[in-house]
């Protein structure tokens, strides 16, 4: 059953907030006009241009779309709030929050569809890889990212919102939550995710409504986000009251490739090791991707990645002492991932 519109306002209201990606939104923009499925009034766009400098605003004002779009400009004030002032702005029933750098297929919003009346449901939709050229680190989250949508669609339910790429949610329910917080320099979706799952809401993951990602980073900045994401992990899951705390989060290491394991725990247990291991990593990574060897350069971009991740968690737990000792008392702790134990669940709950 299927959300219907009510007196003229749109039953979904697409919210995308932007930092000068003024060509990727474009993109997005146009994938948004080759929707399927339901009539252009029946959704609208609101960009929110976060501290824009490359002309995103300008741009956007002569851009002629079949559905209503809306250009909503502020001062730099990070992703979390310009969210959360494209979500006061909007119109329809169904939120459905998308990133600029990724370009919706014809039934993205099909997300509409997955909101049957009387649930709280949260939908993540499934991003797909770019079918351009890609760097071989893009590639490797690539690589990853599937391996986690694949496991989503056959053995595990999401606990939670892991990215908010492409994710809808009834907006009475995000509201009632109080949007995102900026407390923290990211992570502010899975924090959400947190707060959702506390007010009994149910998380999905479905391949319908996907989208394309067209995004890229340069390498430095990759690696940079490998271990701010290991920060941000620890502040997040410390302060999580539900059950899936900071244990859980270490958990997850020892579930990770016994090699890699090893591998990762020597470099972080030798500080004066780990460039000389990431700059090795480095060249066979790059190499072997030269030379088509996907799996071998996934593998060492994992070391890296790894190093990085868990050398962030590291540091956030104040050194090597507490970090082993956390770990081993996580040895029996089940990790992050829950099974998908109830598929006819989940079906029916998206009938």
């Amino acid at each position: 059953m299927e959300v219907k519109p009510d007196s003229g306002r749109p039953t979904v209201t697409v919210v995308i907030a932007t930092h000068d990606h003024r060509a990727q939104l474009i993109q997005a923009l146009e994938g948004l006009t080759r929707q399927t499925g339901l009539e252009f009034s029946e959704f609208e766009v609101i960009v929110v241009a976060d501290g824009c400098n490359d002309g995103t605003a300008a741009a956007l004002r002569g851009y002629a779309t079949p559905y209503q779009l809306t250009v909503i400009e502020q001062i730099r004030i990070g992703l979390a709030a310009a969210r959360n002032r494209g979500l006061s702005a909007a119109r329809g029933e169904i939120i459905l929050f998308l990133d600029d750098d990724v370009i919706p297929r014809e039934g993205l919003v099909a997300h509409r569809s997955l909101h049957p009346p009387g649930t709280d449901l949260v939908v993540l939709g499934e991003i797909t890889a770019s079918t351009r050229q890609r760097s071989s680190w893009d590639a490797y989250d690539d690589a990853m990212r599937e391996k986690r949508q694949t496991a989503l669609r056959t053995s595990e339910q999401p606990s939670g919102i892991h990215s908010a790429r492409n994710i809808s949610v009834r907006r009475e329910l995000v509201q009632a939550m109080g949007g995102f917080r900026g407390h923290l320099p990211g992570n502010q979706e899975v924090e959400l995710g947190y707060r959702l799952r506390q007010a009994g809401a149910l998380f999905v993951f479905s391949r319908d409504g996907a989208a394309e990602d067209i995004g890229n980073s340069d390498y430095r900045s990759w690696k940079e986000r490998q271990s701010t994401r290991g920060k941000l992990d620890v502040a997040t899951y410390e302060q999580n009251p539900d059950g899936q705390g900071l244990d859980r989060l270490l958990a997850c290491f020892n579930e990770r490739h016994l090699l890699g394991r090893f591998v990762v725990a020597a470099t972080l247990r030798h500080r004066r090791l780990a460039p000389y291991v990431i700059r090795w990593a480095e060249g066979i990574a790059a190499l072997t991707y030269s030379l088509r060897l996907a799996g071998v350069s996934r593998a060492a971009y994992s070391v890296i990645a790894n190093t990085l991740y868990w050398g962030g968690v590291r540091d956030s737990v104040r050194g090597n002492k507490p970090f082993f000792s956390l770990l081993r008392a996580a040895r029996h702790t089940p990790a992050l991932a829950r099974p998908l134990t109830s598929r006819h669940d989940t079906e029916q709950a998206l009938r």
